[in-house]
């Protein structure tokens, strides 16, 4: 509410519309926000999404995961690396989304 109130504020000047007027506006942007911040997290994993099944194959034919165990890096290194990576493609977009919404 804070949020939306800051963002009206400066778009809707106190004399120029009604109270009435002034909570529909706010009632849209709310649906509006609602709707986007869905469809940017799953515009997010379809785009990530496909780096997963990607790079499973290339890992099985680059023999990527016997290299590693070769070298001595152990597997629960890798999976957690892989983990991070997963989480930072993923979470990026939607902080930045969210911080974005945040500030207007």
């Amino acid at each position: 509410s804070v949020m939306f109130n800051a963002v009206f504020d400066d778009l809707i000047e106190e004399g120029e519309s009604s109270t009435r007027e002034r909570r529909e506006i706010k009632e849209e942007m709310v649906k509006i926000f609602a709707w986007a911040y869905p469809c940017f997290i799953v515009l997010s994993l379809t785009l990530t999404s496909s780096q997963y099944a990607s790079s499973l194959v290339q890992e099985r034919e680059n023999k990527l995961r016997y290299l590693l165990n070769f070298t001595g890096i152990d597997s629960v290194a890798y999976i957690m690396g892989y983990l991070l990576g997963d989480l930072t493609i993923f979470l990026l977009p939607s902080v930045v989304f969210t911080m974005t919404a945040y500030i207007l």
